[in-house]
């Protein structure tokens, strides 16, 4: 996969085995951002994780990713998402065998599938979190969302951007910091008014990276984890 296809890509299973392929250090993948993304697709579908256990699951992840939980309470949220799913109580999407467009069949679940999809193998490798199925040789709805999902998180692998020092002003550092702190729940989003107040404090800051600013001022989709904001707050 070259930059061209990656920024085109509809296909997660593909991006995910190329950040894999580059491997430390070039690769943005990190632990943190994996189980970010994977929290970032089942609120795709919160509604449907009806089980209080499912949703409890996302939140001790997504605490555990910035630390502020630890393995203690991943690991019992877990069981007890475990035991919702036993009782026919997981996060299911459209249901199995349920046919939806494009012609596709696709659930997902709170699962820790020792044969995972090849879409979810990566993500699943560092946390228990949902797989979502589809067979079907036309795109499907999730495969357009979780690539554009992982660009949001990962970038453009074939052309990092690097922080300059000047750029970390008050205005923009508080910025930065209230944007993932403030997400729009349960949805996960980012504000996107005040994505784009970011993007002018930081060319009030000297900041001319027209991919750093182009993206904070994009449509989205914007989650905990979003490149830039990770950036400058020296997150990985």
């Amino acid at each position: 996969m070259n930059e061209a296809e990656w920024l085109s890509c509809d296909n997660p299973q593909e991006m995910l085995r190329l950040l894999r392929h580059l491997g430390a250090p070039r690769s943005p993948a990190s632990r943190r951002k994996l189980r970010l993304f994977g929290c970032a697709c089942v609120r795709r579908h919160w509604r449907r994780a009806s089980d209080r256990r499912s949703r409890a699951l996302v939140e001790a992840a997504e605490h555990h990713a910035d630390g502020l939980a630890g393995n203690r309470e991943l690991a019992a949220a877990e069981r007890a998402a475990r035991a919702a799913r036993h009782e026919g109580k997981a996060l299911v999407v459209v249901g199995r065998e349920a046919r939806v467009p494009p012609y596709c069949w696709a659930y997902a679940e709170l699962s820790d599938s020792r044969s995972p999809q090849p879409a979810w193998e990566f993500a699943l490798l560092t946390t228990l979190l949902p797989r979502m199925v589809q067979r079907t040789a036309a795109v499907g709805r999730e495969d357009l969302a979780q690539a554009a999902l992982l660009r949001d998180l990962f970038g453009n692998p074939f052309r990092p951007v690097s922080l300059e020092p000047a750029w970390l002003t008050p205005s923009v550092t508080h910025v930065a910091l209230a944007t993932y702190d403030e997400r729009i729940l349960p949805s996960g989003a980012l504000d996107s008014l005040r994505l784009k107040v970011l993007a002018d404090a930081l060319e009030e800051a000297g900041c001319t990276n027209p991919d750093l600013l182009d993206h904070l001022r994009g449509p989205g989709p914007h989650v905990r984890g979003c490149w830039p904001v990770d950036l400058l707050l020296g997150k990985s």
